[in-house]
């Protein structure tokens, strides 16, 4: 009898440590573990509701700092698409995957790009085919001016076009580090 007092005075406050301990553990940090006994087990107890509260303190400041440093990302966000969309010059970027992924509000006045191509899903070859449908290389065959400009879309370089509503522009193909290009359109007609 003695030795089965013992057993369920040691085992019910060790499986309260588990418990507590599992829940804590699966992001419960509110959880407190409460074992009265006195001894070890209790003082184990109150060591796993320490590290709790000061867990829960630290991801509550964790989080704080989150919110602030994502205020300021979006607030410098803010400020960027300001000056891009402000720029005389004409932008776009095609990402890593060749998909247009940013572009300026004279990107889209200076080629008159319609709503459609801006969906998110046009890459570099729809682009270019797009263009050379609507005659803005001249009479080429739309494919093969597809695959001219995709061959070199590694390479860093600069030409004059006229598009056809009589409007110069200066292009310029920049590859990024990470793959992907940015092309500047300049309007040089004066």
């Amino acid at each position: 009898l003695a030795n089965l007092f013992l057993v369920r005075r040691m085992t019910v406050p060790i499986q309260a440590l588990q418990r507590g301990a599992a829940r804590i553990g699966s992001g419960d940090l509110a959880q407190r573990i409460s074992i009265n006994t006195g001894d070890e087990l209790e003082a184990l107890a109150d060591q796993f509701n320490d590290m709790a509260e000061k867990l829960q303190r630290s991801y509550a400041g964790l989080a704080k700092l989150v919110d602030e440093r994502t205020a300021e990302l979006q607030q410098r966000e803010h400020i960027l698409r300001i000056t891009f969309d402000n720029m005389v010059h004409g932008v776009v970027m095609f990402d890593g995957d060749m998909r247009m992924a940013s572009w300026n509000r004279q990107f889209i006045h200076m080629l008159e790009i319609p709503d459609r191509l801006l969906s998110g899903e046009t890459d570099f070859r729809d682009f270019i085919r797009f263009l050379a449908e609507r005659g803005e290389y001249g009479n080429v065959d739309p494919e093969a001016q597809v695959e001219q400009l995709a061959a070199s879309v590694g390479r860093q370089y600069t030409f004059e076009r006229e598009r056809p509503n009589g409007t110069v522009l200066e292009i310029s193909h920049n590859p990024l580090p990470g793959g992907g290009i940015v092309i500047i359109y300049t309007d040089i007609t004066e």
